[in-house]
């Protein structure tokens, strides 16, 4: 990344950018499912339905289950969502812990002029994202690290209040990033990679005329 870049304002999603955690967060939301009870049938709606639709809260899918009552042979409670919700939370902070990071984003961040400013916006818990990325990756600020239970559309409209709305990126790699970047009229790149579901994200980036690659090496801004 030459130092002349444009653009000065960074901003990465996390599951699938930064860290390569999209499968174990899945694998992490089965076990939470299977865990309180929920039919076959169940979970394999809801993990489709999180593998669809990644960048979504925590808290936001969960109530999408609680509201769902066409399986007539599973019936997720309130009580269940809560008690797979704190599974769930318990499994990411772990996998956060020891998930690899991804070689393509680490070297790209690396080669961020310094006077550039960086953040994460993820749907992920914030205080979780606070307490694990910093000591994995210096580069990023606990204070500039953005998550849920605030929607991604809201925690880059606070950046762009802190920093102005020129010469920012989002880098993401689900349709939910593109929306909250087109929602911002921020610039996006699509990051296909380690997507959960990249033919999603191509369509709209194509759809939107914004640019998407594998990943952030292919990038010059």
């Amino acid at each position: 990344m030459p130092s002349s870049c444009k653009k000065t304002v960074h901003l990465f999603d996390c599951d699938g950018v930064i860290l390569d955690s999209n499968k174990l967060k899945i694998t992490a939301l089965e076990f939470s499912l299977n865990s309180v009870g929920c039919s076959a049938d169940f979970t394999n709606w809801a993990i489709e339905e999180f593998r669809l639709n990644f960048g979504r809260t925590r808290e936001k899918f969960f109530k999408i289950l609680e509201k769902n009552n066409s399986f007539n042979n599973c019936s997720f409670t309130s009580e269940m969502s809560h008690q797979a919700i704190n599974l769930y939370a318990e499994r990411v902070m772990s996998l956060y812990l020891k998930c690899e990071i991804i070689d393509e984003t680490y070297e790209y961040l690396s080669q961020l002029p310094f006077n550039h400013s960086v953040f994460v916006v993820s749907a992920s818990d914030q205080a979780e994202l606070r307490s694990i990325l910093p000591s994995r990756i210096p580069r990023f600020d606990s204070v500039n690290i953005f998550g849920g239970p605030k929607e991604k559309a809201e925690n880059i409209r606070s950046i762009l209040e802190l920093c102005g709305p020129e010469g920012v990126v989002f880098y993401g790699d689900s349709v939910k990033d593109g929306l909250a970047a087109v929602a911002n009229d921020v610039y996006f790149c699509g990051l296909t990679k380690y997507s959960a579901d990249p033919e999603a994200l191509v369509s709209f980036c194509r759809k939107w005329n914004a640019n998407f690659y594998e990943h952030c090496m292919q990038i010059s801004l």
